[in-house]
């Protein structure tokens, strides 16, 4: 259900949804990731192809999707329940939120820094050649 929410969202962006501790897709989303990043396939239903990563690769796969194959990605983050942590299992279904498109031309992914206490490092892209020259009033 939410992979079709999450489609439907942004049908031209393959689409990552945070399912537990990693990020999945499905479908050709799926297919594209196992393509450009190398990843397998996940599970035994070869109905409908399934890939993803575990959370700590997150921004590794985005550089791979986003600047090596020039794709734009719809992420969707997991709310954490009342209930439990990440992961936990319950009988109430997990709700999830768009969180950012990440495209080649806006290539930084931001989720969970503003209020992040982690070391990860920040990647921003910077401008450069004639536009950065000329700054940013010229």
């Amino acid at each position: 259900m939410w992979f079709r929410r999450a489609k439907s969202r942004n049908p031209m962006a393959l689409s990552l949804v945070k399912v537990g501790a990693f990020y999945e897709a499905v479908g050709l989303d799926a297919v594209l990731m196992v393509e450009y990043c190398g990843l397998n396939f996940m599970g035994s239903n070869w109905e409908v192809p399934r890939a993803g990563c575990p959370e700590a690769n997150l921004l590794q796969l985005l550089r791979l999707l986003v600047d090596g194959a020039g794709l734009g990605v719809a992420v969707w983050e997991e709310l954490r329940s009342a209930a439990g942590e990440y992961g936990s299992r319950s009988r109430d279904q997990k709700q999830r939120t768009f969180s950012q498109l990440v495209t080649p031309e806006n290539p930084a992914y931001m989720h969970g820094y503003a209020d992040s206490s982690s070391d990860r490092d920040i990647i921003v892209p910077t401008l450069t050649g004639e536009l950065a020259a000329a700054g940013p009033c010229s």
